[in-house]
């Protein structure tokens, strides 16, 4: 329902001192109610009208147009759609020109001689106590206007922005840098919406390494609500598991795709529900579709009500003349499926639950189906939380779609670049590149979809700080309209780990078999901001980057990315980033890099995979990157844009960290004090693998959002250190005869300062019986095999520590000597030791010379 809100000028032709006369008395201008000069003229001409598609309109009229007024100035309202009566409320915001003390002049007055010119000064200054943003002014004279735009930067990365609470009115002037105007066109191209840009510089030398920055950002809408329990349920889906068994899905064009789970298509839920949806996209296929989805039968003997109830998420689609090329169509049949009635037809776009009150098919048996029909490349129609009710469930889907406010926030930081090398003088030291920011929740034209880091009216963003001149923009992608301006508070502030870079060498021996070693970190995260929720840390890896050198790339279609000369599998599971990088040494190399969700079969298809994300530049340096991707196989392609000769080489480094072998430990609990070092510790896996390198990533930021910064872990794998194992065997006593026991002892020694992994193994030779109830080891197990006559241990020796095995064995009829071996071996560091234990049965031992040192004195 838009009202289009309207300014006139006003010249009282007829003289009767009225614009219109309300002949029926009802408070509406209806036809032929306002006054008229002749046939063809009316007593008012249109100054300004806004007609923005929004629930307000904000129509502003300046003091030039008042000037020049005849009569009067009328405001209009004029409604086009709707039949129900609607409630307007209209604010009237008026402003006049007053003394800017920010801005002095050094002469009031100048005399500037005949084909001359004279000089006057302007200062800026600016009081300690002004906020961060942006301000505006003029210098006037003789009628002319020079405007002066101030934008007040903050001297640290640590400031407030914005309003000062969420109860702040809307200020004095035009401008307000604390308060939104949603009064556009969300149907128009991306850029709609308020936007506000806030400056910051960093001094050199104060933003250390591993230092980032944090930007807050929180509004009023949508108002917390509470949500009413679901009633009493026949059925009830979720998606979450896939398309259940006992759903039927038809595919009536054998198109690329059909009803899937959403996580099929590497595609987020847009419903408003968690986790996955159903889904069927033609944007997927980039083609049309027709495909139907069946529930169950649904069995509605003995009830007296009936109510279908689904999150839905469809865009619509028409083309150039205004034919609808994209549906969602619901039907009900209760004839087995013999017939079917139409429900609902969506046409346009629907983010709203849907709720269908059937208590007239109570009684009967019923089944839905959800038919989506494409006549071509089109968006898609997503369904959650798909139930059939005996009751209205319509308050248990109860989400506040149209008071949803959502501002996309992004940090951009002072980067060097070939403006600023190349003329510093005129372009300034440094160039300004993202850093972090929202994600882009971009739907079409000016449509978004609401997505917060927080899942409410509150962003938390990050990213890595850099020094010199940078900017935090605001963009208002949604507004609810509840206010002639909604407040907006921000925050920005720093967090830093140490020590930076966050880097250790893998020495500490974790397993042998597989060969595994690890490495800790002692660090510490410290905020420039008291945070009373605290903070939270998650980390993934390490894992190894891939690096290839010299790929061969041909010439492939410039008008298809379909058809990549080179490509890559990468699957992803516990994802933490997906980053690809693509440059080449050969010259004019043009390449294009996407990166593709694969539909599961493992095979590159162009029509059936998912396009995720692409970097398509005019040279050979490419880019890519997603935050946590979700677990799937993605292909990662290269394609040959223009390729000089026909064939090239270029280099590429896919980065796929993922997995969870490296851990956190004492991660910092409850409120955050600022400028307070909390310590913790980072422990990693690692296969021991000498000379290798893997990298980690350690995710830290807000309890609210956790994955708001990131910092790399760069872990490596030295060769060991030589081990210090020593050993010592003995059998005694060491003649028998049979029936006779001896007890055997090893004894092995850790003489380094860093652990082992040992392995042991003591054969026994025929002649001696073990007595398996003796065997004993002084730290883990020792086992013995019967068969094999060896005893065996495994396991780790600490820095400076030993281990003791024995057993008892007896003598049998055997005569001669028996020798019991072992050997000891350090199975990563490289020690091996072989021992011998003589044991002399039935017979009498050999005499042995003993050497000992004769000492004589006077």
């Amino acid at each position: 329902m838009t009202v289009t809100t309207l300014f006139y000028d006003w010249k009282d032709l007829n003289g009767d001192g009225n614009l219109w006369q309300d002949d029926n008395d009802n408070g509406l201008v209806d036809t032929g109610e306002i006054d008229m000069d002749g046939p063809d003229g009316f007593e008012f001409n249109r100054y300004t009208y806004g007609y923005a598609t929004a629930n307000y309109q904000l129509t502003d009229l300046g003091r030039e147009a008042l000037s020049q007024r005849h009569d009067g100035v009328f405001l209009g309202l004029q409604r086009y759609f709707g039949s129900d009566d609607l409630e307007v409320t209209i604010q009237l915001i008026l402003y006049k020109k007053a003394d800017w003390e920010w801005l002095s002049l050094s002469a009031g007055s100048l005399n500037v001689p005949a084909d001359g010119q004279a000089t006057v000064t302007a200062t800026m200054t600016v009081p300690d106590d002004a906020g961060i943003g942006l301000y505006e002014g003029a210098i006037e004279y003789d009628g002319q206007v020079i405007p002066v735009i101030t934008h007040v930067a903050a001297d640290t990365a640590t400031f407030d922005f914005g309003a000062a609470s969420l109860d702040e009115t809307l200020g004095d002037t035009p401008y307000d840098n604390g308060h939104l105007l949603g009064s556009t066109d969300w149907g128009w191209r991306p850029e709609t919406g308020d936007w506000k840009q806030f400056y910051y510089d960093v001094a050199d030398g104060a933003a250390d390494p591993g230092t980032g920055m944090v930007v807050t950002t929180e509004w009023a809408f949508p108002e917390p609500i509470e949500i009413t329990p679901l009633p009493e349920s026949l059925l009830f889906e979720q998606f979450d598991d896939g398309i259940p068994w006992d759903w039927t899905v038809i595919d009536n064009v054998e198109a690329c795709s059909r009803w899937v789970s959403s996580t099929a298509l590497a595609a987020d839920n847009w419903t408003g529900g968690e986790g996955a949806a159903a889904e069927a996209s033609s944007n997927y296929c980039m083609s049309g579709m027709d495909t139907e989805l069946y529930t169950p039968a649904i069995d509605l003997t003995g009830q007296t009500e009936a109510w279908p109830a689904f999150r839905t998420h469809f865009i619509g689609n028409i083309d150039w003349q205004g034919t609808v090329i994209e549906r969602g169509i619901v039907d009900i049949s209760d004839d087995g499926g013999a017939t079917w009635t139409q429900l609902l037809d969506l046409t346009a776009y629907t983010f709203t639950p849907r709720f269908i009150d059937l208590s007239e098919y109570a009684g009967s048996t019923i089944q839905l189906r959800f038919h989506y029909v494409a006549l071509s490349w089109s968006f898609w129609w997503q369904l959650d939380d798909v139930g059939i009710f005996l009751a209205d469930p319509t308050a248990g889907y109860a989400i506040p779609v149209p008071d949803l406010t959502d501002v996309d926030t992004t940090i951009f930081g002072a980067t060097e670049d070939d403006f600023a090398t190349g003329d510093p003088a005129f372009f300034g030291p440094s160039g300004v590149a993202r850093t972090g920011g929202s994600r882009d929740a971009w739907l079409t034209g000016g449509t978004w979809q609401f997505f917060t880091e927080t899942g409410g009216p509150k962003e938390i963003v990050g990213g890595i700080a850099s020094e010199g001149l940078g900017y935090i923009s605001l963009h208002n992608v949604l507004n609810a309209g509840r206010l002639i301006g909604e407040p907006v508070v921000g925050q920005a502030f720093e967090m830093a780990v140490a020590p930076a870079p966050l880097a250790a060498e893998a020495t500490t021996i974790i397993s042998a078999n597989p060969p595994t070693v690890g490495a800790t970190i002692d660090a510490t995260l410290t905020t420039t901001a008291d945070l009373a929720a605290g903070v939270g840390m998650v980390a993934f890896g390490p894992s190894q980057p891939i690096v290839l050198t010299g790929e061969s790339i041909a010439q492939d279609n410039p008008n298809s990315l379909c058809e990549p000369s080179w490509k890559m599998p990468i699957t992803i599971e516990d994802g933490g980033l997906l980053e690809v990088t693509t440059s080449s040494d050969t010259p004019n190399l043009d390449v294009d890099l996407i990166l593709v969700g694969d539909n599961g079969d493992g095979v590159f298809d162009c029509v059936s995979d998912s396009l995720i994300i692409q970097s398509a530049g005019p040279t050979s340096d490419e880019y890519v990157v997603l935050k946590q991707p979700i677990d799937a196989t993605y292909f990662v392609a290269v394609h040959g844009y223009s390729v000089p000769g026909g064939a090239g080489t270029f280099d590429i480094t896919i980065r796929a960290i993922q997995g969870h072998n490296m851990t956190i430990d004492g991660a910092p609990e409850g409120a955050v004090a600022a400028d307070t070092p909390l310590s913790f510790q980072i422990s990693a896996e690692v296969p021991y693998e000498v000379d290798s390198a893997w990298e980690g990533l350690l995710f830290v930021g807000p309890a609210e959002n956790p994955t708001a910064l990131n910092f790399p872990v760069a872990i490596t794998v030295p060769a060991l250190d030589a081990g210090g194992l020593d050993a010592r065997l003995n059998a005694g006593p060491d003649g028998l005869t049979s029936g006779e026991t001896t007890t055997v002892r090893l004894r092995v020694w850790n003489d380094s300062l860093d652990s082992e992994m040992v392995a042991v193994a003591i054969d026994v030779p025929p002649g001696l019986t073990v007595n398996p109830a003796s065997l004993n080891a002084s730290q883990g197990q020792a086992h013995f095999n019967v068969a094999n006559r060896a005893i065996s241990w495994s396991g780790t020796l600490a820095g400076s520590s030993g281990l003791a095995i024995t057993f008892d064995a007896a003598a049998s009829s055997l005569t001669g000597q028996a020798a019991v071996e072992a050997t000891v071996d350090g199975l990563l560091r490289g020690n091996r030791l072989e021992l011998s234990a003589p044991v002399w049965v039935n017979v009498d031992a050999p005499t042995r010379l003993i050497h000992m040192p004769l000492v004589a004195g006077n």
